[in-house]
């Protein structure tokens, strides 16, 4: 599967969101997380600049809606697993349809699903 596209906050850089299956653990976590109503676009890992992770001194993160998942009206959100195993809700910041704008500020993990609500 192809990479998607987000930019790295300090120099507005391209780096890779890989569309990937989470383990057994990951994904019930996901599933136990995810708001009435939503449904799972994808599950993704953050690669940093060839790194896994990212530094959580950036404020925010932006990756670019995939069109497979592009739908007047459609609500996005992500949620995330942190390095202790503890999901975290994030919702949209930025108006645009294309894109998630996410405040990552001192959030340190890589493992996220991407949600969807019509």
């Amino acid at each position: 599967m192809n990479p998607l596209k987000w930019k790295y906050p300090q120099n507005q850089s391209e780096s890779l969101v890989l569309p990937e299956q989470q383990g057994p653990v990951c994904v019930a976590a996901f599933k136990l997380a995810t708001p009435k109503g939503y449904k799972e676009a994808l599950s993704l890992n953050l690669l940093l600049h060839n790194k896994a992770g990212y530094d959580s001194k950036q404020k925010t993160l932006t990756i670019y809606i995939p069109d497979a998942y592009l739908k007047s009206g459609r609500t996005f959100a992500l949620i995330g697993i942190d390095q202790y195993g503890k999901t975290h809700y994030f919702t949209d910041t930025d108006l645009k349809a294309d894109s998630i704008t996410i405040n990552i500020e001192g959030f340190e993990g890589y493992a996220f699903d991407l949600i969807y609500k019509d």
